[in-house]
């Protein structure tokens, strides 16, 4: 897993933490 696709993982946790 490249670093982008790390930081994209953690931004969709992140979203989906905020909507919830």
């Amino acid at each position: 897993m490249t670093d982008s696709e790390k930081v994209a993982e953690y931004l969709r946790r992140a979203t989906l933490d905020l909507r919830a």
